[in-house]
């Protein structure tokens, strides 16, 4: 291709075509989105990490209408270079082939040796001025470079913690309920942040002992109980992070498939990520992505709007800081229930982007029985693919057999392809291993509808309640309720529960609720509980 566009990121930014014309765009957003795409590999970014780091104050419509109107503004400063700038629903990308980047340092640039990068521009969003940082310190003190430069790629922590399991060399020294234990907790804890399992034995490890926990499971025989003492401590100094003790009622040899146990497993493990972050002092780069990966978790469990649609910046960022794939299967589950709970306008955008979000996690992740779990439940949810949920299903459960996820995914896998009694049996194990994580809510909410598919009512009643108490803003257990109330001639309980989504879900219509297929109801309506529209006229 003979067209080539100048893109110089020393100094000011400046754009210039073969012609030397300069194709420079005014507005300071839109030269934003070059710089960000600029510095990408092979120049292509995701829409949702440009917009998380243009318009990170924004809702994801506004947010995508401003890059929408950015991008008019390039091509049209671009004029008949445009073609060099493609996008699609997903990502935006310059073309390599024709595109020439120059970076501080490289003897073609147009501005003046010792230029800051991007010294001139001026966007007042934290997240661009945090990525602008970090972009200027990898550039500190470059020196002119006689050859070509070679594109930076954003700095990410490799590692940030080490988990460290007993010697495998030692078996005697740990007896095998005690290193199945340690390993289930250190496989949990990994697919959910960038930690990576170790041993003493590791010849690394003098370099990460402040990053290091040992991760220890000690069983006491009590009479008929076993007593268990698990602890996460720190390495360097032998600071005990966090612990757990139990005692259950069976011997140590049954205790890998005690219900009790498993669930303490799980319980553990959620305590290991949440203090994991104990580790790093506040300032650190390593502490903020926790923190961050963090609060955009909890955010999506919020069920408020406005949390919910920001979640997807806090997630992005810890991405960008880590390049871990679980944030990738969170964004994806962030996606799938801003559909779910009716908060986007664009439906079709936000289930490619869950597909996309997936199918990025399961190649960088394909053996993460969490990744393979969620991603089952985004298959169904999204698509109505009972196949390929299935397959995703029960390759996470020949995973693991702790993980609370897996049986979320098998619960909801046998409840589209009409197993309802195995619907229900998965997922009330699911819910008792999650009993005191933060956001049972949901874990009450899947349980509530496996029990609808089963016909169980008294308790598809009972956990929705649960569900709703928990989590006011949660529309979709007072779904469920509304259409149980009406369809038993509870007048009054189905009133109330329409008055409460009409509050949290502008939009709500009782008549949409009723007949419109795209409603997020499905299970209600497959158990026939909205057939006889009349008992819905409630006023």
């Amino acid at each position: 291709m003979t067209d080539v566009l100048k893109i110089d990121l020393s100094g000011c930014l400046t754009l210039v075509d073969q012609q030397g014309t300069s194709r420079t765009p005014r507005g300071q957003k839109t030269c934003g989105v070059v710089a960000l795409l600029a510095t990408a590999p092979k120049l292509k970014r995701a829409r949702r990490w440009i917009q998380s780091k243009l318009w990170s104050d924004r809702g994801y419509d506004q947010a995508n209408a401003s890059l929408r109107q950015s991008l008019a503004e390039l091509r049209k400063t671009l004029g008949p270079m445009a073609t060099l700038l493609h996008a699609d629903r997903k990502e935006v990308w310059l073309d390599p082939e024709a595109v020439r980047i120059v970076f501080p340092g490289d003897p073609d640039a147009l501005n003046a040796a010792g230029e800051e990068f991007l010294s001139g521009i001026d966007i007042r969003d934290e997240a661009f001025e945090d990525w602008l940082r970090e972009m200027r310190s990898s550039f500190a003190d470059v020196p002119v470079q006689p050859s070509t430069h070679v594109r930076p790629q954003m700095p990410r922590t490799e590692q940030i913690v080490r988990l460290l399991l007993p010697d495998p060399a030692a078996p005697s020294e740990a007896p095998f309920v005690t290193r199945v234990a340690a390993q289930e907790i250190a496989k949990y804890v990994c697919e959910r942040t960038l930690a990576k399992i170790g041993t003493e034995q590791d010849s690394t490890l003098a370099d990460s002992r402040e990053s290091t926990l040992d991760i220890r499971c000690d069983v006491n025989c009590f009479g008929a109980s076993t007593q268990v003492h698990f602890q996460a401590v720190r390495l360097s100094d032998s600071y005990p992070v966090c612990s757990r003790f139990g005692e259950f009622e069976c011997p140590p040899n049954a205790l890998l498939a005690a219900q009790p146990f498993r669930r303490a497993i799980s319980e553990f493990s959620e305590q290991v990520i949440f203090k994991i972050s104990d580790l790093y002092a506040p300032e650190t780069s390593e502490h903020k992505v926790f923190t961050e990966l963090r609060a955009g978790i909890t955010d999506i469990f919020s069920y408020d709007i406005s949390r919910l649609n920001m979640a997807e910046t806090k997630l992005l960022r810890a991405y960008e800081r880590t390049g871990n794939p679980s944030i990738l299967i969170w964004l994806a589950w962030q996606k799938t229930t801003q559909v779910i709970e009716e908060a986007t306008d664009d439906k079709e955008a936000a289930t490619e982007m869950a597909r996309f979000y997936c199918a990025k996690a399961l190649e960088a992740e394909p053996h993460s029985a969490f990744a393979n779990a969620m991603s089952s439940l985004v298959h169904m949810i999204h698509f109505d693919d009972v196949e390929a949920s299935f397959l995703l299903a029960e390759q996470a459960s020949g995973l693991s057999k702790f993980d609370p996820y897996v049986q979320a995914a098998l619960a909801t896998a046998n409840m589209f392809a009409g197993r309802p009694k195995e619907a229900a049996k998965s997922s009330l194990i699911g819910t008792r291993l999650s009993r005191f994580t933060g956001n049972a809510h949901w874990w009450d909410l899947s349980h509530s509808l496996a029990c609808l598919s089963n016909g169980d009512l008294t308790q598809t009643e009972k956990y929705a309640l649960r569900a709703s108490r928990a989590a006011p803003d949660f529309r979709a257990p007072k779904r469920v309720l509304l259409a149980l109330y009406a369809s038993q001639d509870k007048v009054a309980e189905a009133i109330e529960q329409m008055q409460a989504l009409k509050k949290i879900e502008p939009t709500f219509e009782i008549g949409k609720f009723i007949s419109d297929p795209e409603y997020p109801n499905t299970t209600v309506r497959k158990a026939g509980l909205l057939r006889n529209k009349d008992k819905f006229d409630l006023g």
